[in-house]
């Protein structure tokens, strides 16, 4: 419509060419200015916020299964919190797919880990029920497991996975371990994540 009236303007096709060149003009600057760092600040969520979600399951398993726990209405908050933790991970994760093939490629690898540490943060919660109930764990057994949650956060963070602690040797805290052993797996040596962050 803009080019229709600009033809019927004394100045003809001139004023059309100068509209159609400034409208190109702007096209290019908010490609640039827009699209350009666009991908790596959207894709750059999901790597941080996976750290930061096995820092929680880390702090919640602290709580969970610390010799002397808190009330179980604290309990069940930083449980609940915890695993609005994941939820949020599990959507940034949605909305990273959502984007371009160049983002959503690279986002695929993260899946696995992102479905281990739900079952790491499920073998937590359900070992806390069980020490709630009677069973008995080694509190230096709890002590080692927090390392291998940091070390798996520093690794998503960026940080090279290299020397993983010890898992304890506990028949309590056995679906703990096992799923931490599966998180771990997932990660391999800490390259596999790391290249696609």
């Amino acid at each position: 419509m803009v080019v229709l009236i600009d033809l019927l303007t004394p100045a003809g096709w001139r004023l059309a060419e100068d509209r159609l060149i400034d409208t190109l003009i702007g096209c290019a600057i908010v490609l640039v200015v827009g699209y350009a760092p666009w991908p790596m600040s959207w894709y750059a969520h999901l790597p941080q916020q996976f750290a930061q979600t096995v820092l929680d399951v880390c702090r919640y398993m602290e709580e969970a299964l610390a010799p002397t726990p808190a009330s179980p209405a604290a309990q069940s908050r930083m449980r609940r919190s915890t695993y609005r933790a994941l939820a949020d991970l599990r959507t940034e994760f949605q909305r990273t797919m959502s984007e371009p093939p160049s983002i959503s490629r690279r986002a695929t690898a993260w899946w696995p880990a992102v479905v281990a540490l739900e079952q790491v943060m499920d073998a937590v919660t359900a070992t806390a029920v069980a020490v709630s109930h009677g069973a008995v764990v080694s509190p230096d057994g709890v002590r080692q497991l927090p390392g291998t949650l940091q070390a798996i956060s520093e690794a998503a963070a960026g940080k090279a996975l290299t020397a993983v602690p010890e898992l304890p040797d506990d028949e309590t805290l056995k679906p703990i371990t096992e799923a931490l052993r599966a998180l771990l797996g997932v990660l391999g040596s800490g390259e596999r994540l790391t290249a696609h962050g």
